[in-house]
């Protein structure tokens, strides 16, 4: 489970709510963006939500219509 928004969140949770599969983190192939986290330390393809930029864990996803998603984690 995850507190406030998931900034901190370490689960390993890696396929987004609609199932899809998360990529990983330091790619930096395009439509991914990150390269905005830098000093997040992100080198998995797990859920995560660096810079608590939204409102709870993420991740960039493999589909080409989704770019990202949502995690399927609840709130503690």
């Amino acid at each position: 489970c995850y507190t406030g928004t998931g900034e901190y969140f370490r689960g390993s949770v890696a396929t987004s709510e609609s199932g899809k599969a998360c990529v990983q983190w330091d790619s930096v192939s395009s439509p991914y963006n990150t390269r905005n986290y830098p000093h997040s330390q992100l080198n998995s393809n797990q859920c995560r939500n660096p810079g608590a930029n939204r409102n709870r864990p993420w991740c960039y996803t493999s589909s080409k219509t989704a770019v990202w998603e949502y995690c399927s984690i609840s709130a503690c």
